[in-house]
């Protein structure tokens, strides 16, 4: 009987840590895979190299990055999710990391208020007959 128990104490001590930090690494990296963020939406507003009016741009900008990846839409064009132009924004955009919203709510708030949306409001579409 005190060997058996001998003998089941000696595996548990070897056995055992290990196997609770292989569970916990697996584990955490699953989380880790599972809850990673996604690329995160800035909106700018500035004058369109190409069109050559002021347009409002919603980038996709990866976590950590300083350049966007990708437009995701454009006041300059009728329905602004679909982007058809060679997106030249994407090379003199510079996004930068910005406080979350409810860090500057309770400042909007006593300060006169903010947008309720946070996003700026896109200028009409301005057509010019060629």
């Amino acid at each position: 009987m005190t060997l058996d128990y001998l003998a089941t104490s000696v595996v548990l001590l070897v056995f055992g840590p290990p196997l609770i930090i292989a569970v916990t690494v697996v584990t955490l990296c699953a989380v880790g895979l599972f809850l990673a963020d996604g690329p995160r939406r800035v909106w700018k507003t500035f004058r369109c190299p190409i069109k050559e009016r002021k347009v409002s741009v919603e980038f996709a900008v990866p976590a950590g990055a300083t350049r966007p990846s990708g437009v995701a839409s454009c006041s300059a064009f009728p329905d602004p999710t679909r982007v058809p132009c060679a997106k030249a924004c994407l090379e003199m955009a510079e996004v930068r990391w910005t406080p979350p919203v409810s860090v500057l709510a309770r400042s909007g708030l006593s300060a006169g208020g903010a947008a309720p949306s946070g996003r700026p409001t896109p200028e009409p579409a301005v057509e010019t007959a060629a």
